[in-house]
């Protein structure tokens, strides 16, 4: 039986305009996740960083004095640049709720990884694995927390399945976002999504959706 990757907490009906927020936890598959949202169409920063899929400017911002206005402001430009666009942190849950208002139809993508996993993965980047645990067992029940007192749309996606069933999870992230399962773009993406690479260190996303873009819009010149 094919178990699906995906779980929808709230439905989204909205599939012109959003903002994909992509929450979870250090090494927990956010990068990702992300960038799927990116090959789908949401433009996921003003300024990307390709090693993690994090927009630079959010990542800074929200450090500094006079984060609520800094980031109303970077909101509204990515608005006027794309109605679809969105931005990952793996530790948002931390100063998320000061600004989650701000946020016009907001869509939230939950990616949810073992915690022991996503642990072993900041050990072995460096981080003490007490303090390790700790955080990681914190934060996931701040976003389940924070999630269940929302009212927007919410879709949560387990990291392992994914990684077993990328092509059937890239087309349910697709789904709930635009209404559409991309089944192609979700077969050609999966190819480099592998439980042996260091995602995305190993996949430059913002090239490969170029490249997926491109393909397709061969593609649909050929069947004209």
């Amino acid at each position: 039986m094919q178990r699906n990757v995906s779980v929808i907490l709230r439905s989204n009906t909205n599939h012109e305009r959003g903002c994909a927020v992509v929450l979870g936890v250090p090494r927990g598959g956010t990068s990702v996740v992300s960038g799927i949202c990116h090959i789908i169409g949401f433009q996921m920063g003003l300024d990307i960083d390709p090693s993690n899929m994090e927009c630079s400017e959010v990542i800074r911002m929200n450090k500094e004095e006079n984060f609520q206005v800094k980031f109303s402001g970077y909101i509204k430009k990515c608005e006027r640049n794309n109605l679809q666009f969105g931005f990952k942190d793996p530790t948002a849950i931390d100063w998320l709720g000061q600004v989650v208002d701000l946020i016009p139809n907001p869509i939230f993508i939950y990616v949810s990884r073992d915690i022991v996993a996503s642990a072993e993965r900041e050990r072995l980047a460096g981080s003490e694995i007490q303090r390790t645990l700790h955080m990681t067992a914190l934060r996931t029940k701040q976003i389940v927390s924070f999630l269940l007192n929302q009212s927007n749309p919410t879709i949560l996606i387990s990291y392992e399945r994914l990684l077993l069933d990328p092509v059937r999870g890239f087309s349910e992230i697709a789904e709930f976002l635009i209404g559409d399962q991309l089944v192609e773009t979700a077969q050609h993406a999966s190819q480099f999504v592998k439980t042996s690479a260091d995602m995305p260190s190993q996949i430059n996303f913002l090239d490969l959706a170029i490249s997926l873009r491109r393909t397709n819009q061969q593609l649909s010149t050929l069947r004209q």
